[in-house]
C-alpha cells in the first residue's frame, strides 16, 4: 500500500507541481497496470493526480473499493500490463 512507500512521518509542506513535474507517461488514463505484489486483476489507470504532501504524482486505479474512496498508488508500485487486453 501507499502508506508502506513512506514508514517515517515527515513534515513537508504541501506544494503544488513544478513546471517540470509531470506524471509517469508508462500510466497514462486508460492504460492496462498490475499492482506489484497483487498481480492480479488485471486493471486500468483511471487519472493521475498530483499529492501535495509527497509531492508526485499517484495513479487512481480501478478497484473493488465502493465510493467515493478511490485508492492510489506510486508510479514504482505499478507494473504496465504485458498484454492491453
Amino acid at each position: 500500500m501507499w502508506w508502506q512507500q513512506f514508514p517515517v512521518v515527515e513534515l513537508r509542506p504541501c506544494l503544488p507541481p513544478l513546471p517540470g513535474d509531470c506524471p509517469d507517461p508508462r500510466f497514462p488514463p486508460g492504460a492496462a497496470v498490475r499492482l506489484i505484489g497483487y498481480p492480479e486483476p488485471l486493471r486500468r489507470v483511471l487519472r493521475a493526480e498530483w499529492d501535495w504532501h509527497r509531492q508526485r504524482y499517484v495513479f487512481v486505479v480501478e478497484t473493488s473499493a465502493p465510493p467515493p474512496f478511490e485508492p492510489y498508488w506510486f508510479a514504482r508500485q505499478l507494473a504496465k500490463a504485458e498484454s492491453d487486453v
